[in-house]
Parts: structure tokens; sequence; C-alpha cells
């Protein structure tokens, strides 16, 4: 019985991290909190029995709603605890997945090469367990690499994640991801992707899963990226959904601001007031907790002025790619840098 309260506990925290009430229901912020509360009182209710086992099987879940919603030094703090338990029990199956929190936690950090050092690990682990989430190693990997400018190697994980993803609440992620990968580099395979991914997005008055929060923010990026933007525009809506959630950024997806995208698409409805503010909000919570987003934040907003084109709008966004370029160069991201420097170029 305890450990049956404890697993439905779990799930509850899952539910309320992700914000999937109604409209009339907590703020953001409240969903946060009351998950990991919820979360913490299954873990209590593990030591009461003394089953260490569930207790390594749950408690990890409250570092990964830390990590998401900007309180990034929280969730490491608790990583090394998490992972001693886990070890100790011999749950391998929670030591690998705390092995992608520290990928997803250095690559918020921008230290992509301890990031992809913590993914192989983790990859090398996920299948020496046959782990039927292994495809989450490879969508890591293809993120971490696409960034590092391998993007060959990088589409290679983001195809082997799409043809072994489970259907699951993680459906949409894989191939999602490709299709966001595809059109950063501008191949045209991109564009059938990008319309295959649309029957994994969120449902208009309906609990969203996962993945499709996550397919969404790819989803609208890639449109915009390969010039669809009249179809990334009418995901708007969607997308200030994704924001109320009180997540800025999580880790199964790439490294974009849920603001960023919600930004994004404001702009290509020409929503110019909405837009600005989403994109200022990005670059402010990029700025507070996750330096990999900060480059894109400030390239998205730089791009939005541009579209907009007022009396100020294009000095604005030539402070902006400059900033943008900077932040790639300094992270190790050549082929963001590079194509921010050609943006820059050419104003």
């Amino acid at each position: 019985m305890q450990r049956s309260l404890a697993v439905a506990g779990t799930v509850v925290a899952l539910a309320l991290a992700a914000g999937c009430g109604g409209d009339d229901g907590p703020s953001a912020e409240d969903y946060a909190q009351q998950g990991n509360e919820v979360c913490r009182e299954a873990v209590r209710r593990c030591r009461l029995a003394n089953d260490l086992w569930s207790e390594a099987d749950i408690s990890f879940h409250e570092l990964f709603v830390d990590i998401g919603c900007s309180r990034i030094a929280e969730g490491v703090s608790k990583l090394a605890e998490r992972r001693r338990l886990a070890e100790r029990v011999g749950h391998l199956a929670v030591v690998w997945i705390l092995k992608q929190a520290e990928a997803f936690s250095e690559m918020v950090k921008g230290d992509l090469a301890a990031a992809d050092g913590a993914a192989r690990d983790s990859h090398a682990l996920g299948r020496a367990l046959a782990s039927g989430f292994r495809f989450l190693d490879d969508l890591f990997l293809g993120n971490i690499i696409l960034y590092r400018g391998r993007s060959t190697e990088a589409f290679a994980h983001f195809r082997t994640a799409t043809d072994i993803e489970p259907r699951c609440f993680f459906s949409g992620c894989s191939v999602s991801s490709l299709a966001w990968a595809l059109a950063h580099e501008g191949d045209a395979a991109a564009h059938d992707l990008l319309g295959a991914t649309l029957v994994h997005l969120p449902e208009r008055g309906g609990p969203a899963r996962f993945g499709a929060w996550v397919a969404l923010v790819n989803v609208v990026e890639g449109f915009a990226l390969v010039g669809r933007r009249d179809e990334a525009a009418a995901l708007f809506p969607s997308t200030e959904g994704l924001t109320a959630t009180g997540v800025h950024c999580y880790s199964t997806g790439t490294a974009t601001m849920f603001a960023t995208a919600a930004g994004v698409a404001a702009a290509c409805a020409r929503e110019w007031t909405r837009a600005e503010a989403h994109h200022r909000r990005a670059i402010q919570q990029a700025d507070a907790a996750y330096r990999i987003c900060q480059p894109d934040a400030r390239a998205w907003y730089a791009d939005m002025l541009l579209a907009r084109n007022d009396s100020d709008d294009r000095e604005r966004a030539r402070v902006l790619l400059a900033e943008a370029l900077s932040l790639y160069e300094s992270i190790g991201m050549p082929g963001f840098a590079q194509r921010a420097s050609a943006r820059l170029a050419s104003l």
C-alpha cells in the first residue's frame, strides 16, 4: 500500500509540474510548488515504510522540476544525494536517469564538453539496461552534438531516437527534434517532417502530453526557420498555454526557452506587443538560469525586431545579434555562430 501511494504521488507530481490543470486552477508557480510537495510527501511515506527502492524510484523527480523551473542550483545540489541512494539499493534505472539529468544540467550551464561526456555515459548505461526509453539518450546526444557543430552525427542520433521511440507520453519528442535540427541546417527534408509532427501537438481544450509540449516548441521554431510563418502563427495560442505551465525549459527537448517559442509564434502572427514581451521574458529567464539559451533568446528577439521594422528596430536587432554571436562563440556553438554572423553582416 505504501508503495502504491508513493507511485500515485509521483504521477500527480509530474502532472502538476507539467501544468496540466485548467485555466481557472492554481497559478503556474503553484503547480511547480505543489508538484514538489507531492513528491516530498511520497518520499516521506517511503521512508516511513523503510522502502528505499521506492524512495530512489520517486525522489529524483523533484530535481527535474527544479531544473525545468530555473532552479538549476537547487536541482544540481540534489543530484549527488539521489545518485548515492540509487547506487546503494542497486536501482540502475534511476542511476541512468540521473546521468541524463547531469547531462542536461551541464548543457544548460553552457558546458557542452561536460554535457557530452555525461550524455555518452548515460547512452552506454541505457543500452546496457536495454531500457525501452533509451531513445532519450539519443535525443540528448543529438542536441549536444548539433550545438557543437557535428550535424551529420547529430542527425544520426535523432533518427535513431525517432526509430526506437515507443508510443507513450513522450511521443513526438524525437521526430520533432529531428525536424528542428534539419530546419536549422537548411535541409529541405525538414518540410515533410514538420508536417508529420503536427499529429503530436497539443489538442485545444484538453490536457497535453509531455511530448506534445516538446513538439510544439520544435515545430514553431522549425516552421519559422523554413519560412512557413503562417503555420507557426497558427500555433501562437498553444504556445501561450505552454508558457502558462510555469516550466521555462525542459530536458527532453531542445534548449529553447518556452517563452522564446511563444515570442516566435507571436511575431509570425504579427502580434508585436505580445511577441516583444515574450522575448524579453525569455532573455530574462535565460540570463538568470540557462546559459545555453542566452544566444538563441537574443537571436530570435532580433528576428522579431527585423520583421517588425520600426524606426530603431534594425539597430536594436544589430546589438542583439552581436550579443548572440559572442555567446554562441564563447559556449562553443560554431554552426549557430556562423548563421548569426551571416545575419549580422547582412544588416
